[in-house]
């Protein structure tokens, strides 16, 4: 009964000492008869001895056949129990305690009661929603690529500009325009092409082309006294501005051209200035608000004879110019002429100026 004991320091301290115990108390317990079963199931108690001696009662069973008997009972319960102990050591326990191969020592165990823990229930497996595949996305398929549409360069060389373009356009080509100067080739001309007439070139290329602008230095020798209408002409088919200036000429007729600046060469896209004869006259110069003793020289040195020279008070000059400022107007300006500023006149015409006189305050 020490293996039930309810101390646990009581109880055997491992299994080898519990089945050491039990091997000693089989060896030294007396041997127990064996009992039959009853048919009612209960337990077997020898009958009476039928014989009897003569002439005396019946002798009862002894005591010590009744003890055995429970001894034996009581063994075989602690047997079995000591038995599924055992077993439940088995379990709990490793082998090598029981056999001794353990190099290192085994600690004397605290016997724990133990108590069975209820069995979880299982958790409900969760339900696996089946994966649908992607659609794979077809490819598309690759159109085959359509054949270039091929055309012949068209000759552009020596072609205008216009000309060109119009070839250009007819062929299905674009153009890429430079301008050279040529000394030979006219200005707007085409001089050369890339790549060159006659190629097999696709549809929608571009052509470059050069396109002279004509030669890089202008010769104008042979332009004066020649009529401006004919130099204009020729100057207007160059790459260059042209700009008019009249001059009077006792030599030159009027409308001739009496010189031009440059006089010899002019840069491609430059200037040129074409001085053209008036005939025999002068040009009246502006003297308007200048010294009258000024301007009676510069108009002689002009061509012109000065007569008479009158001073004018300021009403009488704002009789003819009632905006005039007396205050502001130099004492002894010209303010006026028998003849129009800047105009042209015959050499030596008569002209007449006046003059502002301030009066003396009274």
């Amino acid at each position: 009964l020490r293996a039930l004991a309810k101390d646990p320091r009581q109880r055997f301290p491992t299994a080898g000492a519990l089945a050491q115990a039990l091997a000693q108390w089989q060896h030294y317990s007396p041997s127990i008869p064996k009992a039959s079963p009853r048919a009612s199931g209960g337990l077997y108690r020898p009958l009476a001895s039928r014989s009897r001696t003569r002439g005396g009662p019946p002798r009862a069973t002894t005591s010590a056949t009744d003890i055995g008997c429970a001894t034996w009972l009581v063994g075989s319960a602690i047997l079995a129990g000591i038995v599924a102990l055992v077993v439940l050591a088995f379990q709990l326990v490793d082998l090598r305690a029981l056999t001794g191969t353990s190099s290192q020592p085994v600690p004397s165990p605290t016997l724990v009661a133990v108590v069975p823990s209820p069995t979880p229930a299982p958790s409900p497996t969760p339900e696996v929603s089946p994966t649908v595949a992607p659609t794979p996305t077809p490819e598309p398929t690759p159109s085959p690529s359509p054949t270039p549409e091929m055309a012949r360069v068209p000759d552009l060389v020596n072609s205008t500009l216009r000309q060109a373009e119009a070839a250009a356009a007819a062929g299905d080509f674009q153009l890429s325009i430079e301008e050279v100067f040529d000394n030979v080739i006219p200005a707007g001309v085409v001089v050369r092409q890339d790549p060159p007439a006659g190629q097999l070139l696709e549809k929608g290329s571009t052509i470059r082309i050069w396109v002279s602008k004509g030669p890089e230095w202008i010769t104008l020798i042979g332009l004066a006294g020649r009529p401006y209408t004919e130099v204009l002409q020729q100057l207007q088919n160059l790459p260059v501005t042209v700009e008019k200036v009249e001059e009077g000429s006792r030599t030159v007729p009027e409308g001739y051209v009496i010189r031009t600046e440059p006089a010899e060469q002019v840069r491609n896209g430059g200037t040129v200035t074409v001085y053209v004869s008036v005939g025999d006259r002068v040009r009246v110069p502006d003297m308007y608000g200048k010294p009258y003793q000024q301007a009676i020289v510069t108009l002689q040195q002009a061509g012109l004879v000065v007569r008479d020279v009158i001073p004018q008070t300021c009403d009488e000059i704002r009789r003819a110019f009632p905006t005039f400022d007396c205050e502001q107007f130099p004492d002894g300006g010209v303010v006026s002429a028998t003849l129009q500023w800047n105009s042209w006149v015959p050499r030596g015409s008569p002209i007449d100026i006046a003059y502002y006189q301030k009066q003396p305050s009274p």
